[in-house]
Order: structure tokens, then C-alpha cells, then sequence
């Protein structure tokens, strides 16, 4: 049986057309949305930590893949 769920947002807010598109959120988290761009504070806030730390993980990889390519030496080797 599908579930109709209302769209949390305003008709005069950013996020409203989104919503109608492709459907509103199937639950309802703890905090309230707002009618904004950011329309979850916390969540999106709390939520950056992993982007900013997944490319933290990806710059050190790219350096570490640069410093140790197959085939050379990190430190000079005597002949």
C-alpha cells in the first residue's frame, strides 16, 4: 500500500516544488524544518563533519600516492 506523506515545506518556500517532485521525507526527524535553503540546521551542520573529513582522506591519499609510485624510490638510492 503506498503512504501519501504531506510535504513539510510551505508553497512559498525553496524546497516545496522538490518535494511535490519527487516526494516528501518518509519520516519525521527531531528537528523542525524550516522554510530556508538549509531547511534542517543541525542535520546539515552535524553532516558536514563526514564530507570534510572524507576529503581530508582523499587529499592525503592523492599525497601519498604521489610521494610512493611504483617503480621509484621514496628516499634516493645509492648506485
Amino acid at each position: 500500500m503506498l503512504q501519501v506523506y504531506p510535504n513539510p515545506h510551505p508553497p512559498n518556500c525553496p524546497w516545496h516544488s522538490s518535494a511535490d517532485l519527487l516526494g516528501a521525507p518518509n519520516i519525521k526527524w527531531c528537528e523542525t524544518t524550516l522554510c530556508a535553503w538549509i531547511s534542517e540546521p543541525a542535520n546539515t551542520w552535524s553532516n558536514l563533519l563526514y564530507l570534510v573529513s572524507a576529503l581530508a582522506l582523499y587529499l592525503a591519499c592523492q599525497h601519498y600516492r604521489l610521494l610512493f609510485q611504483p617503480g621509484r624510490a621514496p628516499i634516493p638510492s645509492r648506485a
